[in-house]
């Protein structure tokens, strides 16, 4: 009996701390900003002036299911992918800059 008590209380346990790995892990993609936002530019002349707030505007425009674009002028613009894409198991970051 004792043997069975403590064998489901380890893996209850267990579960939990899988459980709580997983919540952190999906809490760090949605903050973190390597690969989850990239910037587009037109003009592959124009040299883009990327504001030192640029991590603030994609806090503040990502989209809970769908992606979403800011524009900072006429030729420069950034692609902010959702939460939903974010924590899809098919994502795959996107590189920092784009000419189009």
């Amino acid at each position: 009996m004792k043997l069975t008590v403590l064998f489901f209380f380890l893996f209850a346990i267990t579960g939990y701390s899988i459980s709580q790995q997983n919540t952190a892990s999906n809490q760090e993609i949605l903050e973190g900003f390597d690969g989850t936002f990239q910037i587009e530019i037109h003009n592959v002349r124009y040299q883009p002036n990327i504001p030192g707030n640029i991590l603030e505007i994609v806090i503040q425009n990502r989209l809970e299911n769908e992606t979403n674009y800011f524009s900072l002028d006429e030729n420069i613009r950034i692609r902010i992918l959702s939460k939903n894409e974010l924590l899809s198991p098919t994502f795959q970051k996107l590189e920092f800059i784009k000419y189009y």
